[in-house]
């Protein structure tokens, strides 16, 4: 799988950050403190690490299902409430 990592015009660094609350697409460089919105972008391959992601649908699915069944208990409660 292919990404993109951010460069510092500046110093090089790929340990670039994303200034936050800004939706112009600034970002800013914590090694030499330079900011702008014109930072290169490099090609990078990151390999998948299935094991990471084993069980990840299995375990939002349980999640899913928890979650509805407080909803439902949350609205029969107000229908009592109501009634």
């Amino acid at each position: 799988m292919k990404a993109e990592k951010k460069i510092c015009p500046n110093c090089g660094s790929e340990d670039v950050e994303s200034v936050a609350g800004d939706n112009k697409g600034t970002y800013r460089c914590p090694d030499c403190s330079y900011s702008g919105s014109l930072f290169p972008e490099r090609q990078i391959l990151i390999e998948d690490d299935e094991e990471e992601y084993e069980g990840e649908e299995d375990k939002a699915a349980k999640s899913l299902k928890k979650n509805k069944k407080k909803v439902k208990k949350n609205e029969r409660s107000k229908e009592k409430i109501k009634n």
